[in-house]
């Protein structure tokens, strides 16, 4: 799960103070996620919740990244997404977000391949904030 991911707490303090609105866009359970983002203090960064409870295609399909887009306002294409896993990635490709696949103990032996991303285990804090201020 991405909330324990290294330096998601500084690239969501950061877009927070910059004004963007944030999503989660998750497979899980939306009881289990909103109990993680609680329990992480990250609740008050998150403008809105997508699950696989709320489409009918979960990821790998993209519509859980639509859909979360669709709730933020935003045009798919403006949003960035960060995946740990294949079914993620795949799903967050399909959609046309720009995708930043960072991977953990576990996920970092899956095949990526034929995944369309941008970036790949990355310095997230340092990417978010390049592509945020376009450079």
């Amino acid at each position: 799960m991405l909330l324990y991911c290294q330096g998601i707490a500084e690239v969501m303090e950061y877009l927070h103070d910059k004004g963007i609105k944030m999503a989660v866009a998750s497979n899980g359970k939306r009881e289990h996620i909103e109990t993680g983002l609680q329990r992480k203090g990250f609740d008050k960064y998150i403008s809105a919740i997508a699950t696989k409870e709320d489409v009918v295609n979960p990821k790998p399909a993209p519509d859980i990244y639509l859909l979360a887009a669709e709730k933020l306002g935003a045009d798919i294409k403006n949003t960035i997404a960060i995946e740990d896993s294949r079914p993620g990635a795949l799903g967050a490709a399909s959609s046309g977000a720009t995708l930043i696949v960072q991977t953990n103990d576990i996920t970092k032996y899956m095949d990526f391949s034929g995944v369309n991303y941008k970036y790949k285990d990355v310095d997230l804090v340092e990417t978010i904030k390049s592509i945020v201020e376009g450079n």
